[in-house]
């Protein structure tokens, strides 16, 4: 819980999941709260965490490099 934190505090907009044993169930909503898109404590749920992260890297494929580009992408005239 601590990692999550740090990397939501040091790197605005990082994605991770978390893949933990059944006895930390419990840390669930913790873990969403510090940012996790997904917690996972079932081999069951590991093919939608898969479907989750393969979405996220073509969205990242798609976003140009430069920064520049990225900002005129974004305005509502870009």
């Amino acid at each position: 819980l601590d990692l999550l934190f740090d990397l939501g505090f040091a790197f605005h907009g990082v994605a991770s999941a978390v893949v933990a044993d059944r006895t930390m169930s419990g840390y669930g909503p913790l873990a969403r709260e510090l940012g996790s898109l997904a917690f996972v404590v079932s081999p069951l749920e590991l093919e939608d965490v898969c479907d989750l992260a393969e979405r996220h890297l073509k969205q990242a494929a798609r976003e140009p490099a430069d920064v520049c580009q990225r900002i005129w992408n974004e305005l509502p005239w870009g």
